[in-house]
């Protein structure tokens, strides 16, 4: 199965319903990859918006 960003969160998941924000708009058209594995400690994550640990697109269309 192919992955898909969520265009509420942008989190990249395989699943039909996005888990961190239980919405089901998700797309196959994203850009950029962004890993994040201590959300917490991160600047990345804090620049994001990102509250939670996972892979996550840039930019989703």
């Amino acid at each position: 199965m192919k992955e898909r960003a969520c265009k509420t969160c942008r989190r990249i998941i395989k699943a039909q319903v996005c888990p961190t924000c239980k919405t089901y708009t998700l797309s196959y058209d994203y850009d950029g990859l962004v890993i994040i594995n201590d959300y917490q400690n991160s600047q990345i994550a804090e620049k994001l918006n990102i509250n939670e640990n996972g892979k996550y697109a840039l930019k989703v269309r």
